[in-house]
């Protein structure tokens, strides 16, 4: 095809989303984008966000100019490796006593760089031999402990402990919990 087709660029990722833009090609009266051999839609502006997608994906996105009918060759692809959700690991307890016990986790490292970590929330049971365990408290801290007191003696317990992060899309902060919990 003589159409030209644009450069595609990639300024923005995240855990569940890309901001993609390319040049303006001035005959182009739209621009179809492509995830591999996937069109995933027809634009009249430079620019996309792509929302909704999985944590852990990986994409290969192009993009090609339209004048009417007429499409161009698809443009260099650019590689968006959405990072995997921040899962806790290292979950210990220390500090154990008659009524109180310290749950310890290791700190979570939060990419890509426009991301920011907001809290952990650390989810706490008393374990029971016949059922899944009796929901004690729930708390929300910034530091990678807590200590829980006013416990039963000769009773077994557990913790669970999870991630809350933020990041920025098309100019609005939004924060993210699911409960993905390591024990």
């Amino acid at each position: 095809s003589s159409l030209p087709a644009p450069t595609l660029n990639c300024y923005a990722f995240g855990y569940k989303f890309a901001k993609l833009s390319w040049n303006t090609i001035d005959c182009a009266n739209s621009y179809n984008l492509y995830d591999g051999n996937t069109k995933i839609g027809n634009y009249t502006t430079t620019n996309a966000t792509i929302t909704g997608l999985d944590y852990g994906s990986n994409h290969s996105y192009t993009v090609t100019s339209n004048v009417g009918s007429a499409e161009s060759n698809k443009s260099t692809a650019v590689a968006v490796n959405c990072p995997a959700y921040p899962s806790v690991i290292g979950v210990s307890f220390s500090n154990v006593k008659q009524n109180q016990v310290t749950v310890n986790w290791n700190p979570v490292t939060i990419s890509p760089a426009n991301h920011s970590l907001v809290r952990y929330h650390v989810h706490f049971y008393k374990i029971a031999a016949t059922a899944e365990g009796t929901f004690i408290k729930a708390i929300t801290t910034t530091e990678t402990s807590y200590t829980f007191d006013g416990l039963t003696d000769n009773t077994q317990y557990t913790a669970y402990v999870d991630v809350e992060y933020q990041y920025t899309l098309n100019g609005e902060t939004k924060n993210v919990h699911e409960s993905r919990w390591s024990s």
